[in-house]
């Protein structure tokens, strides 16, 4: 694209500046896929707003299409803002996902509902966990990953090492599921466990 274009989710595509972005429907609160659009018999090149994220509904002649990113629409139509260092997207508070206080010895699934749905991304968090059990320790990761009990003789995103539940907060990157999905698991039952969500790198397709 030559230049930069405001396009309105309000309405449904139409082409050029100012013109609608939402590939069909009527725009909802939620993740939106961004998807940069051509037309190769125009050569016209332009922007679509899709719920999907590998395949928008494209306009007559658009066949080419590659998704550059994910924005989430708030309450009245307007864009959650978002600060963008290359790949990487990130809120410009926190978003707590996760607030339980049963973490247990089971392998748990949970979603983080702030990252975009429909697409797997490198989650950046931070892992917060607390319990009255002295050596406590919890870990988060990947689905696809092997079910390893946490312990000092093999892995974990954090530990209580005191009797009185002082606390530990980790900063870590997890790949979700395309279902914004992670697995955790604890040494004790009744973890207090809490996760907040800074933001996420994306592959964008590469």
């Amino acid at each position: 694209m030559a230049a930069p274009i405001a396009k309105s989710i309000g309405s449904n595509w139409s082409a050029g500046n100012n013109g609608g972005i939402l590939d069909t429907g009527a725009a909802a609160t939620g993740f939106y896929h961004i998807h940069l659009i051509k037309n190769p018999t125009t050569q016209a090149v332009d922007v679509l707003a899709s719920l999907s994220a590998t395949a928008p509904m494209l306009p007559a002649g658009y066949t080419l299409f590659r998704r550059i990113g994910s924005q989430w629409l708030g309450s009245g139509g307007l864009w959650l803002q978002l600060l963008q260092r290359g790949q990487e997207f990130w809120w410009p508070g926190v978003s707590l996902d996760v607030a339980v206080t049963n973490l247990g010895v089971a392998l748990t699934n949970y979603t983080l509902a702030s990252v975009p749905l429909g697409v797997q991304v490198q989650a950046i968090l931070n892992v917060i966990g607390w319990s009255s059990s002295q050596n406590c320790i919890w870990v988060v990761h990947d689905k696809a990953m092997a079910d390893v009990a946490p312990g000092y003789n093999a892995y974990g995103t954090g530990a209580e090492v005191t009797t009185v539940s002082s606390g530990n907060v980790t900063e870590i990157r997890v790949w979700t599921d395309t279902a914004q999905g992670i697995v955790a698991r604890s040494t004790t039952a009744n973890t207090t466990f809490r996760i907040a969500t800074r933001g996420w790198f994306d592959l964008l397709g590469k």
